[in-house]
């Protein structure tokens, strides 16, 4: 007696990309983006020192730190973004132990204090 063969053939659909293609998507996007916008660089690093420090201390308040570049006009000079660069680099890569032990919080606020005085070149590119 013979008995019917069958194959388990999957149906055709789309084909499953491998998932490194859209991860390395995503970050393709995201290094043209800001350059697309016009972000700049310390922008977008005083922008992730905040967002860190907000994360490690509820209390912390984002609103008190300014990370937008500003061109100089007739009426004032170019303001930077509150926290330089290389400390905006540094706070981004602490752990939030690093963050509360280390006095952060009080750092970041008085670097905003500071540029709200001053609201002169931080020496940023």
């Amino acid at each position: 007696m013979l008995y019917p063969v069958t194959l388990d053939v999957p149906p055709e659909g789309p084909r499953r990309r491998a998932p490194y293609r859209s991860a390395l998507a995503l970050v393709l996007l995201g290094a043209i983006a800001p350059v697309a916008h016009g972000f700049r660089r310390d922008e977008l690093l005083c922008e992730a020192a905040v967002a860190r420090v907000e994360q490690c201390d509820a209390s912390f308040s984002a609103s008190a730190v300014n990370c937008t570049y500003e061109p100089a006009s007739c009426s004032r000079d170019s303001r930077f973004p509150d926290i330089p660069s290389s400390r905006a680099e540094e706070i981004a890569a602490m752990t939030c132990a690093e963050i509360e032990r280390g006095e952060i919080v009080a750092e970041v606020l008085e670097l905003a204090r500071d540029a709200d005085e001053y609201q002169g070149d931080w020496g940023e590119p």
